[in-house]
């Protein structure tokens, strides 16, 4: 009799490997959301036969978390304002209940020191952070952290990757100096390991520019962000996407150094090869970010009717199938530009254009971050 129910069990159970075999292979391919629904049902199935307190249903729900963190990244790319309980927002909190339970089981099944538990404490604490769990993340990556440099040593990927993700998370918190150690460190590590010259070298120089530029050293934001941007000149060729993105850091350290006419400059030169980059032009994320900061740095010069037409270019958009840069959500707002509202001036036009609301939205939340006075 037991043997005619192992049988019965046994192709269910073959289903769920396939699945989950779907899902790796999904999520190596970027297609997150594809890789969510086979983790899903490969995660239905072994809940049914084996149990929550069984590894390979955590092992289940750790692809799960990774597939929906995922897919809420692809959901922030194309600006997508979906329903309540199936937003970006939503899925990294899915997202960390999953890897919430993933970690206690793994833990408790594999012991503290597994390579397999750190690994899910460092998607926890992604998950965390990216829903405002700030400080409970935190934890998570401080394990994950001790974790994998214990079993790999210092100098290792995995190690420079939640040394990373930890210098985020400072940031976020507000805690900076710690955040220019914890960037600073991954440089280290990634030094080590790719040599002078690669691109994740240069991202290292680029995160440590912001990390730097929020502490208000923006003489040292200003040194790794040109050293990231000529690494990936040099490595990438000088009209590469990753080169357009650099050029953003890079004009938004000249702006806060005080050299605004270098840092239009840039933008504008980010804003030319993002427009062109087929990596980046898909999601036109990039040339809305690139337009951002330029029209900020307009602004701020008092150059305000440049300033309204780097915002013209943002509305405009039309480059995702969603809509205006995948942002449009239904809705307008009427943005009055009072020309000359911030000069003193007693000269009041009036004029206006009409942007989607979601585009003011978040070119006033990038202002936030960007505009911080020192």
């Amino acid at each position: 009799m037991a043997g005619a129910e192992t049988q019965s069990r046994a192709p269910t159970l073959s289903v769920a490997v396939g699945l989950v075999r779907d899902c790796r292979s999904l999520l190596a391919s970027g297609d997150a959301e594809g890789a969510l629904a086979s983790a899903e049902e490969a995660l239905r199935i072994r809940r049914s036969i084996l149990g929550d307190g069984a590894l390979k249903v955590a092992n289940t729900r750790h692809l799960v978390g990774e597939a929906l963190l995922g897919a809420a990244a692809e959901a922030a790319v194309r600006g997508a304002t979906a329903p309540s309980g199936t937003g970006a927002l939503s899925m990294t909190e899915r997202a960390a209940e999953q890897l919430s339970e993933a970690l206690s089981v793994r833990r408790r099944k594999l012991g503290d020191g597994h390579v397999d538990a750190a690994e899910t404490a460092h998607l926890l604490g992604v998950a965390l952070v990216s829903c405002g769990r700030e400080r409970e993340g935190l934890d998570s990556l401080h394990f994950a952290l001790s974790v994998r440099s214990a079993v790999f040593g210092v100098e290792h990927e995995t190690v420079a990757r939640t040394l990373g993700v930890l210098g985020d998370a400072y940031l976020k918190v507000g805690e900076h100096c710690r955040a220019v150690q914890a960037h600073a460190y991954a440089l280290d590590v990634k030094l080590t390991l790719h040599g002078e010259n690669s691109v994740e070298v240069a991202y290292s120089h680029l995160a440590l520019a912001r990390a730097f530029s929020q502490a208000c050293d923006h003489e040292m934001a200003l040194h790794h962000a040109a050293r990231g941007v000529a690494m990936l000149k040099d490595v990438c060729g000088p009209e590469d996407g990753k080169v357009g993105v650099g050029l953003i850091h890079l004009g938004l350290c000249h702006h806060c150094n005080g050299d605004s006419e270098v840092a239009v400059g840039e933008l504008l030169d980010a804003v030319s090869i993002l427009s062109s980059s087929k990596e980046f032009k898909s999601a036109g994320v990039g040339v809305w970010v690139a337009c951002s900061a330029l029209a900020l740095v307009r602004w701020v010069s008092q150059e305000y009717e440049l300033a309204v037409i780097a915002m013209g270019v943002i509305a405009a958009g039309g480059c995702c199938p969603d809509g205006p840069l995948g942002l449009a959500d239904g809705g307008a707002t009427t943005l009055t530009i009072m020309l000359a509202s911030l000069s003193g001036s007693e000269k009041n036009t009036g004029d206006c254009i009409t942007i989607p609301a979601s585009h003011v939205k978040q070119w006033l939340s990038f202002i936030l971050l960007q505009g911080e006075d020192c």
